[in-house]
């Protein structure tokens, strides 16, 4: 067999690329369970933010969850 430049056969160079791609594909699955459904244990939200009766004139922030903020805009009546 014939090597590269860097030594290594062509036929090497492409068997450890599928086992490097094999192992990867494997190790992404590894205790992964689609019966573990963590939805069912989710809490209903006890506030829900309603924007429509919030007031022009004030900065009203609500937190969504996580990182997620429902901000509104300051507006001065003219």
């Amino acid at each position: 067999m014939e090597t590269s430049k860097t030594g290594i056969s062509r036929r090497k160079f492409i068997t450890l690329g599928i086992a490097a791609v094999g192992g990867l594909a494997l190790a992404s699955h590894v205790g992964y369970n689609n019966d573990n459904d963590n939805t069912e244990k989710m809490k209903k939200p006890t506030q829900i933010p309603t924007p429509a009766k919030w007031k022009n004139e004030e900065l009203t922030v609500a937190w969504l969850g996580h990182a997620g903020f429902l901000i509104t805009q300051l507006s001065h009546p003219s």
